[in-house]
């Protein structure tokens, strides 16, 4: 009878072993998670991106004008515009191209941008080679007559106005002349029509549309101290830009296979004294 009860004793015990030694073995609820689930071998390979796509098409301003800007070669990038600030969405904006700022317009966190700019001057091939002539209400009239007409004039969201002109190596200067309130904007940035404000007000052009971007002049008036570099000047609409040929003085150079002294030679541009 003892016996019996032993050997009871000890099926018990290692039931309860085993039983304990199998939920130890079994997953725990977290680690259920983990186990591989059967791959779906269909489709499988690289993934090629297509914007035509996509479920979500950007719908903003700028995705809307970008490629109306770009037909014309003017590479945009989306601008945010408030009461007190305005500043690009993007770094790197001064080196952004045609191919960038189409997958910018495509995208569907920058496409929705209700702003956008672009680079003014003709500093490096990407820019818009457009300079602006940004100024007040009460000085259009006068910034007309003294620096030539333009076809295309937007008044910006703020109530100026942007004056288009192409690009002849200005300047960036704000406040060029002491008591007109005008800036020369031949670099940096501006924003474009018809970018909108967080406010809801709007850039609108009041002169002019999209297809005179390609004929505009060239701004007259300006003191050679607001030109990068005044040698590369044109004086002319229908002139190519002309450099003079530098002759270092004290230096010398070769001409006809002689060697000269530059300090000598006469500029051929230059009158006779």
């Amino acid at each position: 009878m003892a016996g019996n009860l032993a050997q009871d004793t000890k099926r018990e015990r290692r039931s309860l072993a085993l039983g304990t030694a199998s939920q130890s073995h079994s997953p725990k609820p977290h680690q259920k998670r983990l186990l591989k689930q059967p791959r779906n071998t269909q489709g499988r390979g690289m993934r090629i991106r297509n914007y035509n796509d996509r479920p979500h098409a950007a719908s903003g301003v700028f995705a809307q004008y970008q490629p109306k800007y770009a037909a014309h070669g003017i590479a945009t990038f989306p601008v945010f515009i408030s009461r007190q600030t305005k500043k690009p969405s993007v770094k790197g904006y001064m080196t952004i191209g045609l191919g960038r700022s189409t997958q910018l317009a495509r995208s569907d966190q920058k496409g929705d941008a209700d702003a956008f700019g672009f680079v003014c001057g003709n500093a490096a091939p990407q820019h818009s080679q457009i300079t602006i002539l940004d100024i007040d209400t009460g000085e259009l009239a006068d910034a007309l007559t003294r620096h030539g007409a333009s076809p295309m004039i937007v008044q910006t969201a703020s109530g100026k106005f942007h004056i288009y002109y192409r690009a002849n190596g200005e300047c960036r200067k704000i406040r060029p002349w002491p008591g007109c309130e005008i800036d020369l904007l031949g670099g940096g940035y501006a924003a474009a029509s018809p970018s909108q404000a967080h406010n809801g007000t709007a850039y609108r052009p009041i002169q002019g549309s999209l297809d005179d971007l390609d004929q505009l002049p060239i701004m007259r008036g300006l003191e050679l101290r607001l030109y990068r570099d005044y040698e590369q000047v044109i004086t002319d609409d229908f002139l190519p830009p002309k450099r003079r040929p530098r002759h270092p003085i004290g230096r010398r150079c070769q001409m006809g296979g002689a060697t000269v002294n530059c300090s000598t030679v006469r500029d051929p541009l230059l009158p006779l004294a």
